[in-house]
């Protein structure tokens, strides 16, 4: 079956199981999940994680794949010989090949580390092409609506992304694939660094004038502000949340700056397109081609209507490395009753990857604001022993980092390069003059969520 043919059936299937409703989903989630698992078995990191458990076991009896565990058993997650993590760690280096094929037939990305765990995950072209149909189908499509799309063509196609494009990860990776619709939908796309100062970044959209912005919240939060100060000037039919939770008054602000609705998606390195928002404000999750589980602490079930730990996700279109149960370390709530929007698919509500924006006061008067993900991808790109670590504003003058080292790292030299690359960014910020700490406490998880909060200020509000 030629690619294009492979697209179209993906999209009309889509189509079929929306209008089908819960009883046409349910048919072929249990039919993909039937083939996972079976696929899993074959895999030796799952046959030592289930051995024991019996062999048609369900999915809710298997034991649940921690970062950890899969991070240490990479090599055994795939049974592609070629797949080593030396050779996609070192392919990993040369951020020019970001949503390049991997030997020809692979994507690859790789998380943060925030937890000091960087986990790397294969997904091969039929799971890319799941993703892809995914999100035109039930995203872009739905979002833009007839006279959306037909705006959207008659200003080009211009779409800007902006994502942390300093490693491979899952948005950068995702959005620079080269595009099914051909050179002519890639060539009407761009993709911008959120590394960039702010000035830049607006310098670069002033230019472009896209019709459809795509990125993290807390900058498109921040390109909001520089919209209604007038230093930008945008005409967008649409914006587009990715990666981190939005704040709800950060939304009000960035719809009322562009004139436009903002609407949120909700994608892992697992699966890429785990769900889409809908009119009502609830992500719509794609049961047919991934199961979201919400469990307690214990890893148990929770039931509707209670905000989960944390949440298990299964992918049921990646055959190169099976993902089965992982922990995402979400917390998300599943909607009680039915959505008014009419969807068949699962509602949640996402709780988790929120993080704060540090304010600082710039070395030119003006107050600066330093982005979550900027400055985690900064850290997560330094090569060599994972860590983990946590940004902490400790003083109006200080960006203090919790960071913990293995037993056999060279701490002193990692700490060294860490320090360096954020003294540039501050630099670039105009912020020459803040102090980068390293912190004697050690990263720790919230205690009210279980998660690594990553980001806070301790500075009373009103005194920067």
């Amino acid at each position: 079956m030629g690619r294009n043919t492979r697209l179209v059936k993906l999209a009309v299937d889509a189509w079929r199981a929306r209008a089908g409703g819960p009883r046409a989903i349910a048919a072929r989630r249990r039919e993909r999940l039937a083939a996972t698992l079976a696929r899993a078995r074959e895999i030796p990191l799952y046959r030592r994680l289930w051995a024991g458990l019996p062999e048609r076991a369900g999915l809710d009896a298997l034991t649940p794949m921690t970062k950890s565990v899969w991070v240490e058993g990479f090599e055994d997650s795939i049974d592609d010989p070629q797949v080593t993590r030396d050779a996609l760690w070192s392919y990993m280096q040369d951020l020019t090949r970001i949503g390049a094929p991997w030997l020809g037939r692979y994507s690859v990305c790789r998380s943060s580390g925030v937890m000091g765990l960087k986990a790397l995950f294969v997904h091969d072209q039929d799971a890319m092409d799941v993703y892809w149909t995914l999100w035109l189908t039930r995203g872009w499509l739905p979002w833009l609506g007839v006279s959306g799309t037909a705006r959207m063509v008659a200003r080009g196609g211009r779409s800007v992304h902006l994502v942390a494009t300093n490693g491979h990860f899952a948005s950068a990776a995702f959005i620079r694939r080269s595009s099914p619709l051909g050179a002519v939908a890639d060539a009407r796309s761009a993709t911008l660094s959120i590394l960039k100062p702010i000035g830049r970044l607006t310098r670069a959209l002033d230019h472009w004038q896209p019709a459809v912005l795509l990125g993290y919240p807390t900058v498109l939060e921040q390109l909001a502000i520089q919209q209604r100060s007038g230093d930008l000037s945008l005409d967008l039919l649409l914006a587009v949340s990715v990666s981190e939770w939005i704040e709800p008054t950060a939304r009000q602000r960035i719809e009322d700056a562009f004139s436009c609705p903002l609407k949120d998606s909700y994608a892992a390195s697992e699966f890429l397109a785990l769900g889409f928002e809908c009119p009502e404000g609830w992500i719509h999750v794609n049961d047919d081609w991934v199961v979201l589980e919400p469990v307690d602490h214990d890893m148990r079930p929770v039931p509707p209507g209670e905000p989960s730990d944390t949440a298990l996700v299964t992918n049921l279109a990646n055959r190169a490395q099976p993902i089965v149960r992982h922990d995402i370390e979400d917390r998300v709530t599943l909607r009680p009753d039915p959505c008014p929007c009419g969807s068949p698919f699962t509602a949640v509500r996402l709780e988790g990857r929120q993080n704060d924006v540090l304010h600082y006061d710039g070395a030119n008067g003006r107050r600066v604001a330093l982005q979550p993900i900027a400055l985690i991808t900064l850290v997560a790109g330094v090569p060599g022993p994972k860590m983990g670590f946590q940004f902490v504003q400790t003083h109006p003058h200080e960006l203090s980092l919790r960071i913990a080292f293995p037993s056999d790292a060279d701490a002193d030299r990692t700490w060294a390069e860490v320090e360096r690359r954020l003294r540039a960014h501050l630099r670039d910020m105009g912020l020459p003059h803040v102090e980068v700490l390293r912190s004697p406490i050690p990263p720790g998880r919230d205690p009210r969520t279980g998660k690594l909060r990553k980001f806070w200020s301790e500075i009373p509000i009103g005194v920067v």
